[in-house]
């Protein structure tokens, strides 16, 4: 009970480091050459709070592995490293901000922005890996697709800045071209791994499902956030108030936040398995047939792999329409249909090898003590 209640604290408690170690970045020292230091102070502390966010969802995501197979947790590190690395883009805007490190040679370069590039390529990875485990067939798992249109897409970014950006372009600002072309190829890229994960969400069971959705709108908001970043590029810069004040990382911020919800859900996926609640009922009923084959059926990361399991339990209900009630020999071979469901998510199934205990926690208080 104190891990679950500790869990529940958690997105709390990033919410609140997070927001504090904002407001100390408001003690340190600017640059005698930053032109505005509250704006640079307030952009510092925004760039504090995302990375954050990010940071603490990750965490949780990593903190919720235990029980599943080597497949997923692979996908998953993945992913969650893929999350950090965004954060290590952010957490250099301190250092850049505040003491006026916009022309060194680390951002001329475009190193700065390279965390962003390793953790785009790492949640592509882990995701396309995910889809994999679920044999989740779409163009979106292709690396030749996705390198070529990123390229196109790099190319035309590339392009339309040398022709489009809507202001002087000094020496400020040269390598603005290169800049949005990469950002856009990155934003690009991120977008296509929200996409994947939306494809996973649409074919994964009921039970993975809600925190996969918000597994999904973290990483399109990724990529929404980047594309963002690299179409405001167009219109305004370091020098410009809707930069210097921090207000364009607004997107980052809500993805970090809807990040440390997704490895909330992802880590209640666990939690909710350990719950064990005691067995009172004495009297069993046809409702608690279906109820806890309807429940544990859900169990399983591919609904597909079980549908001839529930053939039977199909051909049962479907007679309480005329029936109106079980009979023992139905009651017989829904037993036999639970039991193969057992058998199929304590060996089989895709991405966990649940235990006997943990699956018998989807029944109901009557269905269990008829398998005691």
């Amino acid at each position: 009970m104190l891990r679950r209640n500790s869990s529940k604290l958690a997105p709390l408690l990033i919410v609140v480091l997070s927001l504090a170690a904002a407001a100390a970045t408001f003690v340190l020292p600017n640059a005698p050459t930053v032109e505005n230091a509250l704006a640079a102070h307030f952009r510092t502390a925004a760039a504090i709070v995302l990375s954050g966010f990010f940071i603490g969802g990750a965490i949780l995501l990593l903190r919720g592995l235990r029980g599943f197979k080597t497949g997923l947790r692979v996908a998953y590190t993945l992913i969650a490293i893929g999350v950090l690395m965004l954060s290590v883009m952010f957490l250099q805007l301190p250092a850049l901000g505040l003491y006026d490190l916009w022309q060194s040679d680390w951002v001329n370069s475009g190193g700065v922005i390279l965390p962003f590039g390793i953790g785009s390529t790492l949640m592509y990875i882990g995701v396309r890996k995910f889809a994999k485990l679920l044999d989740v067939r779409t163009i979106l798992r292709s690396w030749p697709f996705v390198i070529i249109t990123t390229a196109i897409f790099t190319i035309i970014m590339y392009i339309a800045a040398l022709n489009l950006v809507q202001y002087e372009v000094t020496e400020r600002y040269e390598g603005i071209d290169t800049y949005i072309a990469i950002i856009g190829a990155l934003g690009y890229s991120a977008l296509v791994t929200g996409l994947l994960a939306r494809k996973i969400t649409n074919a994964i069971g009921e039970y993975y499902r809600p925190a996969m959705r918000w597994l999904e709108v973290t990483l399109l908001g990724i990529g929404i956030s980047g594309l963002h970043e690299t179409f405001s590029s167009f219109f305004v810069n370091n020098g410009f108030g809707y930069v210097d004040w921090g207000w364009y990382l607004w997107p980052f911020i809500v993805t970090g936040a809807i990040a440390v919800v997704a490895g909330y859900k992802f880590r209640q996926l666990i939690d909710q398995a350990d719950v064990t609640s005691p067995i009172t009922a004495t009297t069993i009923t046809d409702e608690d047939y279906i109820e806890s084959i309807t429940r544990v059926s859900r169990l399983a990361s591919r609904p597909q792999d079980i549908d001839t399991i529930l053939d039977d339990f199909r051909f049962v209900t479907a007679k309480l329409i005329t029936t109106k009630q079980l009979s023992a020999e139905d009651h017989k071979r829904l037993l036999n249909v639970y039991r193969r469901l057992e058998e199929y998510l304590t060996t089989k199934d895709s991405l966990r090898d649940l235990t006997k205990e943990e699956i018998r926690q989807q029944a109901t208080p009557a269905f269990r003590k008829l398998l005691r």
